[in-house]
């Protein structure tokens, strides 16, 4: 259902323990890996619209479907592969068309139905998203090879990972109705103590627009949040790794994917 007074959708459904069973802090020596910088753009630069995607209300909602579904948990993914793909040049198109039948695909909603609008949580999606991929507007699929979860609000996790992986870091947050007041007003995500808990929100983390402050998509907008802020809702958050991120990367050298490699062949549940 839409919320009060802002035409947008949550989605994300709480985390289920142990459902991402492979944790960044593994893999990672920070000490053969480079200090990511105060302030950087992560080339959301790049992406000239990001569109709402089906989380809320939109000019290109299909008929009957004004302010859309709870797909935040899709098109925030949808969102990370327009980024990482615009930093080679060829952006991929992801419409709110192409957005709400992943939905379907990994949910199983169904616009006739509104009760199959219950969102999703990020351990299916994730499974989904490396077993079959996000199908973008022209038919091509976008999978992940590999994704591993990061503690819970560690803002040390947050900046490297957004720093280093092409598709950023995916965030869910227990979103304070502060947030959406924030938002409507265009006004950083900042902590407003006793603020009560609206419901379940995936944001993608791609920038640092400063050293407090974070930047991810919501809502079809880059929206910039506090350092304290995401270190009281966040709740879970997970690194996907596409195989032209474990490429490019800025530095792979204290990443150790041979290791991750192995640790997929054994969770087979991953």
């Amino acid at each position: 259902m839409p919320l009060t007074d802002y035409p947008v959708n949550l989605g994300l459904r709480d985390p289920i323990p142990g459902a991402v069973q492979l944790r960044f802090a593994s893999y990672v020596n920070w000490r053969q890996l480079p200090t990511p910088p105060d302030h950087f753009t992560g080339h959301t630069d790049l992406v000239g619209n990001w569109g709402m995607l089906g989380n809320g209300a939109a000019l290109d909602n299909p008929p009957g479907l004004p302010d859309g579904v709870g797909d935040c948990a899709v098109a925030g993914p949808c969102h990370q592969v327009m980024k990482a793909t615009a930093e080679s040049g060829a952006i991929a198109n992801f419409d709110t068309g192409a957005a709400l039948k992943n939905y379907g695909a990994i949910t199983g909603w169904n616009i006739d139905d509104p009760d199959s609008d219950a969102g999703t949580n990020i351990g299916d999606m994730a499974r989904y998203w490396r077993k079959h991929g996000l199908v973008d507007a022209a038919g091509k699929i976008h999978k992940i090879v590999a994704y591993v979860d990061l503690n819970p609000g560690d803002i040390r996790e947050l900046w490297l990972a957004a720093w280093i992986f092409p598709l950023g870091v995916g965030c869910g947050y227990a979103l304070p109705e502060s947030a959406l007041e924030q938002a409507q007003d265009g006004e950083i995500w900042d902590v407003v103590p006793g603020s009560p808990i609206a419901g379940g929100h995936y944001v993608p983390t791609l920038a640092r627009p400063a050293a407090s402050l974070g930047a991810g998509v919501s809502w079809g907008k880059l929206r910039p949040f506090t350092a304290r802020w995401h270190q009281k809702y966040n709740n879970q958050g997970i690194v996907p790794l596409s195989t032209e991120g474990l490429v490019k990367a800025r530095s792979l050298e204290g990443f150790d994917l041979p290791t991750l490699t192995d640790d997929l062949k054994e969770v087979t549940r991953v």
